[in-house]
């Protein structure tokens, strides 16, 4: 996994992003499918906004999925990142958890952070062991947080700083 790369999404890979995003949206907190149209106009405004980072994540020319970095406040010293999302065919195979690792690197050399945090769907285990295994710890559950498809849901707070992340 030495080459997997966190880089500008092509316009391909905005096409395959939007296929993974539709075919996961259990891990999401809308229910809603997303066109590619709405999925470019969100890009675009990521792109103007200082706060925010958005990634393919890459393997030579394949891209396996995405992962980025939102409210990054400088001054505080924090972000949230978030917007995980690996290929059916790639799950389980520790892709996520390398971006993962990666995104932290950047964070907390690049960009001189001092905490990364993260708000996961109680049911979405992968992505909470995903955080875990990288060396988040769990700072608390929002109770009944997100209403999707006529349920309640708990979110997962979960946040890392960088003398953790040093020390691992």
């Amino acid at each position: 996994m030495s080459r997997l790369v966190l880089r500008t999404p092509s316009q391909w890979d905005h096409k395959l992003l939007v296929k993974w995003r539709n075919q996961s949206l259990s891990y999401f907190y809308s229910s809603s499918p997303i066109t590619l149209e709405s999925h470019l106009e969100w890009y675009e405004q990521i792109e103007l906004d200082d706060t925010q980072q958005f990634y393919a994540i890459g393997l030579g020319h394949t891209c396996m999925g995405a992962i980025g970095l939102k409210d990054i406040d400088l001054v505080h010293k924090r972000a949230e990142y978030g917007r995980l999302i690996i290929a059916p065919s790639y799950r389980g195979q520790g892709y996520g958890r390398h971006a993962l690792l990666s995104l932290l690197d950047y964070a907390f050399g690049g960009l001189d952070l001092n905490r990364v945090y993260g708000y996961i769907l109680a049911n979405n285990f992968p992505g909470l062991a995903t955080a875990l295994s990288v060396g988040f710890s769990i700072e608390g559950v929002l109770n009944q947080h997100v209403y999707k498809d006529a349920v309640y849901l708990d979110v997962i707070s979960v946040g890392i700083l960088a003398d953790d992340w040093r020390d691992s």
